[in-house]
């Protein structure tokens, strides 16, 4: 038995994830951005020259503030891609309740 307060809104679901998707979008954004910015993660293969010089002082600094960089920018990927995956599955959900709903109703 079905209960009554049970209601999928295909359309409120689609429009959901459409908008998780623009969060998502926004976050890869300032994920590039700050990549760019700043250099990227200074410790990658390749990386662009450290931000902070490569004498002494550079190396310290670069040991100190290098992984919270590394860290941050990291957490700001896994956030995209959280958001974007989210955002993915929520509008195929919708879909997928809307397709269920007209067949349903076809079969009817």
């Amino acid at each position: 038995m079905a209960d009554d307060k049970t209601v999928a809104q295909p359309a409120a679901m689609i429009r959901g994830g459409d908008l998780t998707d623009q969060v998502g979008r926004l976050t890869r954004d300032l994920y590039e951005s700050f990549a760019a910015r700043t250099g990227g993660n200074p410790n990658a293969p390749g990386a662009a020259p450290s931000p902070f010089g490569d004498d002494a002082s550079g190396k310290k600094a670069l040991a100190t503030y290098g992984p919270p960089h590394t860290e941050l920018l990291d957490a700001l990927k896994s956030l995209a891609d959280a958001l974007e995956g989210a955002a993915k599955m929520t509008t195929g959900s919708g879909a997928n309740f809307a397709k269920a709903q007209n067949d349903a109703v076809d079969m009817i």
